[in-house]
């Protein structure tokens, strides 16, 4: 048997031998170029230079839809820097690194490293100071270190003051102190 560690075909490069198959065919670890390690059995039509374009799969996905070059282009917070094992690496305005696949930075599924979902948060929870939300208005907020969710003191029309999870008063499912409840039990009563 012919060692083929080190040599390469096309796109794969072979890594180490594995043993036989199940049909007792050699078996090797490859690494494609794309970033994906697979175990391939490599005979003779490789050997031979039979196939002209080797690769793990990735060829056919390529073939299908060819990788589009956006190297420099900005996706919300995200530029475009290299394209690395099948996926970008895109610099974020913060400075970090990440990656991300074309199709989310193209359908705008993927606009940051993070941050951005921090820095919104931090400021929806900073907007609720003053709004109104049915019967009640957001005072200011109150923190507890055991809890991740901020809740927020609110002032009811009725003049009674209540704690609400900020995302309990943004999808409106509280809407009062609990006087509104009682109201509606004493109509129907």
């Amino acid at each position: 048997m012919e060692d083929l560690t080190g040599r390469r075909f096309d796109r794969l490069l072979v890594v180490g031998y594995m043993g036989h198959d199940r049909h007792g065919h050699d078996r090797w670890l490859c690494h494609c170029d794309c970033g994906n390690r697979r175990y391939i059995t490599i005979g003779s039509r490789l050997k031979g230079g039979q196939s002209k374009r080797i690769g793990c799969g990735c060829l056919i996905t390529e073939d299908r839809f060819p990788r589009i070059d956006i190297t420099g282009r900005r996706f919300g917070r995200l530029v475009a820097v290299r394209y690395e094992r099948g996926k970008w690496i895109c610099r974020c305005d913060c400075g970090a690194l990440t990656t991300a696949m074309v199709t989310s930075l193209r359908k705008g599924l993927k606009k940051s490293c993070g941050c951005l979902i921090h820095d919104s948060g931090q400021k929806k929870m900073s907007d609720l100071a003053g709004l109104r939300f049915d019967r009640l208005t957001a005072l200011r907020r109150v923190n507890n270190p055991r809890d991740r969710n901020v809740k927020w003191l609110c002032a009811c029309d009725c003049g009674n003051e209540t704690i609400v999870y900020g995302f309990e008063l943004r999808r409106g499912r509280v809407k009062s102190c609990g006087c509104l409840r009682a109201e509606k039990n004493r109509r129907y009563s």
